[in-house]
């Protein structure tokens, strides 16, 4: 009630909660009153939200509207750099450039470099997958078994298995690794699908792999060349 100005993203959210409504809209009023700004973001018209008490949706019906256009590509690479650079993390020209390159809200950029940042190995590949499964079209639990299957001469059967082999540990970390990172499926859902294992067998691969990577050339190697084959599937 003492802000100058107040940003509400998503106004969205308060459908079907009338209470929080008329609690927001009280202190809408109240700011309004003593002269202050009110900033609130929707994904559509307020007039066209459902659920929305009609005193409110009237207030926000009446309010200046401006409609915010997506960032283009060079904007896009404009915010990655920000946010990398809020780290103090760097993003290689290429992999920078394939980050960049497919169209998207605020959101889905700081979405992107949300995965990316995850990644003790940024390449283009990465980039250009992180992208695609930020956007909901990116690898699968399926393509990623099968193609780290070939990659390590297993059939898909071994991995969901239950051998515990270097032979065969090191491609079902891998597979771990690759899920976590490359899709939006939780812990426990990659663990079902390889073979209904723990959500804390999935977290303690995807550890390992993190801090072998570096290390590790062959390893590596075959993490980038299975980031190139998602990223073109």
């Amino acid at each position: 009630r003492t802000t100058e100005v107040l940003l509400f993203d998503d106004a969205d959210r308060l459908s079907g909660k009338p209470a929080t409504q008329e609690e927001f809209q009280h202190l809408f009023d109240h700011l309004d009153t003593a002269g202050r700004s009110v900033v609130v973001t929707t994904r559509i018209l307020p007039r066209d939200l459902g659920g929305l008490r009609r005193p409110l949706q009237s207030r926000l019906s009446a309010a200046m509207q401006v409609r915010l256009e997506a960032p283009d590509e060079a904007g896009r690479r404009s915010l990655l750099q920000h946010e990398a650079l809020r780290e103090r993390r760097t993003i290689p020209a290429d992999a920078l450039a394939a980050a960049a390159a497919s169209p998207g809200t605020v959101r889905d950029i700081v979405d992107r470099w949300a995965r990316l940042r995850e990644m003790p190995v940024v390449t283009a590949a990465a980039a250009s997958v992180a992208c695609a499964a930020a956007s909901g079209t990116g690898p699968t639990l399926e393509s990623i078994l099968g193609n780290v299957s070939s990659r390590f001469g297993l059939v898909p059967a071994d991995i969901r298995g239950g051998g515990r082999s270097r032979r065969l540990t090191l491609p079902r970390h891998v597979c771990f690794y690759l899920a976590k990172k490359l899709t939006s499926h939780s812990l426990q859902e990659i663990a079902d699908f390889f073979g209904g294992r723990n959500h804390a067998t999935v977290l303690y691969a995807v550890r390992r792999v993190e801090d072998d990577l570096p290390g590790d050339a062959a390893l590596r190697k075959s993490v980038e060349s299975l980031m190139a084959a998602a990223a073109g599937a």
